[in-house]
């Protein structure tokens, strides 16, 4: 069974745009650089795979435990 959290989602995207968007850096360019689609990850309308995550936080230059204490509570 798949369960699907609209809020947990949410929080992953909205952080994921605000950290692209203070790197100055548009969803193109990151498509452009690690060849990744943001677009619906950011919406979220995606459920990011921990692969695609861990791939972007990488980009990024922000460790996954970082990113996950940016997004609890």
């Amino acid at each position: 069974m798949y369960i699907k959290d609209k809020r947990l989602l949410k929080k992953v995207a909205f952080s994921l745009k605000q950290i692209r968007e203070k790197k100055g850096l548009t969803q193109s360019d990151v498509y452009n650089e690690i060849n990744i689609h943001v677009a619906r990850i950011e919406l979220g309308e995606r459920d990011v795979k921990l692969s695609t995550l861990s791939s972007l936080l990488a980009f990024y230059k922000i460790k996954i435990s970082d990113f996950f204490k940016m997004i609890e509570g």
